[in-house]
């Protein structure tokens, strides 16, 4: 994600939106370069995963989203 003050916050409304909660969250930042922000959440399956994949996509800030693992 593009470096910016409520980046994290705005993600975290849209999966609090679609009542998804994140059991973790993590955020490296160095200066001059995107953030990447780790989050595992809890999902009902796929197709929710697919969805809101589509909606944090659509944030302006969001560079790139990918799924990393399971569990």
């Amino acid at each position: 994600v593009l470096d910016r003050v409520g980046v994290l916050k705005d993600i975290l409304t849209r999966l609090s939106d679609s009542r998804i909660n994140v059991s973790d969250a993590r955020v490296r930042t160095n200066p001059g370069k995107p953030a990447r922000i780790d989050l595992r959440v809890e999902l009902a399956g796929a197709s929710q995963l697919g969805t809101t994949m589509d909606q944090i996509r659509s944030m302006a800030d969001v560079l790139d989203i990918a799924r990393t693992g399971i569990g």
